[in-house]
């Protein structure tokens, strides 16, 4: 259970980085196509980082980064599966959170209409 999805997210994200940076990178950059460090690489917080690291390491610290973020969240899974107590707060959390999104979106478009 704590294993096998990294094993899995390793070559998922090896084909990944294969993908995007090597095979298809000519091809990306051609046709201006959008993708996941394209977009991330915009972000104020990760342009940094990624132009510290230059045009060469950049997508290798992207791919280290995504996994580091995948490890944080895969360990609060499996603590979340043995916690019953964490994984109910947890959840309540993301309900609540949802539904103060979902009524900010519903003023926020509403009032765009009310203006129209």
């Amino acid at each position: 259970m704590f294993l096998y999805p990294i094993g899995v997210y390793i070559i998922w994200l090896s084909l990944y980085g294969f993908l995007n940076f090597v095979w298809a990178a000519d091809k990306i950059r051609k046709k201006n196509y959008d993708n996941t460090y394209l977009y991330f690489r915009n972000k104020e917080g990760v342009k940094g980082v990624l132009d510290k690291a230059g045009p060469t390491l950049a997508p290798l610290v992207f791919l280290f980064g995504h996994f580091v973020i995948f490890l944080v969240m895969h360990f609060v899974a499996v603590i979340c599966y043995h916690s019953f107590w964490l994984n109910t707060s947890l959840m309540l959390y993301y309900i609540l959170l949802s539904f103060w999104n979902g009524s900010c979106y519903y003023m926020e478009h509403f009032a765009r209409k009310y203006e129209q």
